[in-house]
């Protein structure tokens, strides 16, 4: 089974994307998983607020990371767990695991 889930960004601050100027938004980016699944990102202009929809198999967890290198890189995991399905953020600091 696939699950969908779902996370939406208050704060572009939690993705570092403040100090960036955005001229375009495009409808949507999808991003595909060399493991099976996607991850959805875009803008809802009617809640101004970033929504990220990730279809991932029951069972499994899978990560995006915004950043050119594990350091000062904001990650975001979805764990597919049927009801307990979760959205975790990470920050990473360098070549360590990366911290709540």
């Amino acid at each position: 089974m696939w699950l969908k889930i779902k996370a939406v960004v208050t704060s572009l601050a939690a993705l570092g994307l403040v100090s960036r100027t955005v001229n375009a938004v495009d409808s949507a980016c999808t991003q595909s998983s060399t493991l099976g699944g996607s991850l959805t990102v875009y803008y809802d202009t009617t809640t101004q607020k970033i929504v990220m929809d990730a279809v991932i198999p029951d069972g499994s967890y899978q990560g995006w990371g915004w950043g050119p290198s594990m350091t000062n890189t904001e990650i975001v995991v979805f764990s597919a767990e049927g009801a307990s399905s979760a959205v975790t953020t990470y920050y990473g600091t360098g070549d360590t695991r990366p911290t709540l």
